[in-house]
């Protein structure tokens, strides 16, 4: 191919050009598309050590003058002020034109270079040529001139791939395929597809038949990357063709486009989740029912349908980041606080609205931020959800309830970075405290699950929640007053009978006689089907008669088990833990 007249075309084309074979030299490259400036095109390169590499493409090919000298300054002050306001560190600032440098554009790019830590470097004409040698196809999409190259490769593929065009012979080709074997068509077929994926510059695609759809090729994290299938019945056979994104940009540069009318009831939950997606780009759970589809997919495989429902799937190429959510008391207590990975960063048609979703740490709490910007401001809402509790850490379920119950006025809610807590917001919450039923049951739940936590460091077996639903309000309350006398607490109650082994003479039977006795009995919980021993309880019952005799105990010894009646007029029992030295050994 001769060299290409750069000076001949027209300014926007050499600079699309130039973007399109970097995003092919650089799958990954992003482009930054400003608002107004003055019409060259940014990109970016995000390196594997985290540095990043910027390009700025300037259509010029001839001798610079001192404006375009004055554009590029700005175009790279501009830059320079957004990779320090995002805090990239940059590793080399490129200049990309078709024109070679002359030794006073060496010295006024190394002036404006000077002060700055990074490298900055003049790609010039070389690599343009380069790239027209090397992407032929992109010349042709963008200057035309490759049309008699275009033929060629279409001779070439009818004349080797045996296709019956218009124009062949029907018969001498039926006579021919009759003959044909898989093992004879592998090279014409493997031609047949990298002729197509040559030409198109923006996708390629990988084509199939047999008796149903073929699944997408499985992501690798790289380009190419699936962006769409599409399916058709021709005959018996299901073809497939997946279209994939040779680069990241690709569908900027060459858009896939979907029209179509939604078709909601008004109040559904369908209508709900297609306003949210409108709004924040948030990915409807269902289906989306839909009339007068139409498809305008590359590679001639746009399609229409009457009627049809639309599947929305997230991108997968969000890079996830922790962040720590806590909630804070007017006072500046932290309440309660989460670690929250962030795996999921959608954005709607305009960018106006955003749904960032993530998971704690241990499962239990799912979070959703949605944004929405409004004229010139900022609306944000918060939305949680907690798994199933049932078998799970009680301090996991813990944590996720008090922050969830702790989410009102007067309290603050903080974002900060896990490591770098100086580097937070702030913003204070508007809901009420909450005054309900539910409330107050969660309350009283996160209590329960507070003494399950104190229970598990005198236990050597793993303690894990139940459900609540077979929690008895005797057992629960067993739990949290076995919790208390754990920690130290006196714990007062009623009583009525009580029976007590005595080692002694046991005494007479007198249900008139009221006395005060001091035992030592097991402290026990039942949590789920595990019977929990906690060692013993001295009780002090200031007025109890012994009204009969239940035998003797089972171990056996002589010990007669004698029965204690409260007095009507003072039944208090008084309760406290005798230490861990009365714990059972532990397991081996």
């Amino acid at each position: 191919m001769s060299r290409i007249p750069w000076t001949r075309y027209e300014g926007d084309d050499v600079e699309a050009f130039a973007a399109l074979c970097l995003y092919r030299d650089h799958p990954t490259a992003v482009r930054i598309r400003p608002s107004r400036g003055d019409g060259g095109i940014d990109v970016y390169v995000h390196n594997n050590d985290s540095s990043y590499d910027i390009y700025q493409v300037k259509r010029h090919a001839e001798t610079l003058t001192s404006k375009q000298k004055r554009d590029i300054e700005h175009s790279y002050r501009t830059l320079k002020a957004y990779a320090a306001e995002r805090q990239w560190t940059v590793r080399t600032w490129h200049l990309l034109l078709p024109l070679d440098p002359t030794p006073e554009n060496d010295e006024w790019l190394a002036d404006l270079n000077s002060a700055d830590p990074f490298a900055a470097k003049w790609d010039g004409l070389p690599t343009f040529d380069n790239w027209a040698a090397d992407y032929p196809q992109v010349v042709d999409y963008y200057f035309a001139d490759g049309v008699r190259r275009l033929d060629t490769e279409m001779m070439r593929f009818m004349a080797t791939t045996l296709i019956a065009l218009p124009g062949v012979d029907v018969d001498a080709a039926q006579t021919l395929y009759e003959s044909l074997e898989p093992a004879q068509i592998l090279e014409r077929v493997s031609l047949m597809s990298r002729t197509i994926n040559e030409i198109d510059p923006h996708y390629s695609y990988v084509i199939s038949a047999g008796p149903r759809a073929t699944p997408p090729p499985a992501p690798t994290g790289s380009y190419p990357a699936l962006v769409a299938t599409s399916t058709r019945e021709v005959g018996d056979e299901v073809v497939t063709v997946h279209i994939l994104a040779k680069f990241a940009e690709a569908v900027e540069e060459r858009p896939v486009t979907v029209r179509t009318k939604v078709v909601v009831t008004r109040g559904s939950a369908e209508e709900r989740e297609w306003r949210q997606f409108l709004e924040y780009g948030r990915t409807p759970l269902n289906p989306v029912p839909v009339r007068d589809l139409t498809l305008d997919l590359p590679g001639g495989l746009a399609s229409t349908h009457s009627e049809a429902q639309l599947i929305i799937q997230p991108a997968d190429s969000t890079e996830p980041f922790d962040r720590v959510l806590s909630v804070i008391s007017p006072d500046g207590e932290t309440l309660a606080a989460v670690t929250v990975r962030f795996t999921d960063v959608q954005f709607n048609h305009d960018r106006t609205g955003g749904a960032s979703t993530g998971m704690d740490a241990t499962g239990m709490l799912r979070v959703q931020i949605l944004t929405k910007i409004s004229g010139d401001s900022l609306d944000v809402s918060y939305h949680f959800s907690l798994s199933d509790d049932v078998g799970r850490h009680p301090q996991h379920v813990l944590n996720a309830l008090m922050f969830v119950n702790s989410f009102y006025a007067p309290n603050s809610f903080r974002i900060s970075f896990p490591h770098i807590p100086r580097r937070r917001t702030e913003n204070p919450l508007t809901a009420p405290v909450p005054d309900g039923a539910d409330f107050r049951r969660a309350a009283l739940y996160m209590n329960f699950l507070s003494a399950l936590v104190t229970i598990q460091r005198f236990v050597d077996t793993e303690i894990l929640v139940p459900d609540a639903r077979t929690v008895t309000a005797d057992a629960f309350s067993a739990v949290v007053r076995a919790a208390r006398l754990l920690e130290g607490d006196t714990v007062q109650g009623t009583w009525t009978d009580l029976t007590i082994a005595v080692v002694a003479e046991p005494p007479a039977i007198d249900p008139e006689r009221f006395l005060p006795i001091a035992a030592s009995t097991p402290l026990q919980v039942t949590i789920g089907e595990k019977l929990i021993e906690l060692g013993t309880v001295r009780c002090e019952l200031p007025s109890a008669a012994v009204t009969g005799y239940a035998g003797t105990d089972a171990d056996g010894d002589g010990d007669t088990v004698v029965t204690f009646t409260a007095d009507p007029n003072n039944d208090v029992v008084t309760m406290t833990w005798e230490g861990e030295t009365t714990l059972p050994p532990i397991a081996e």
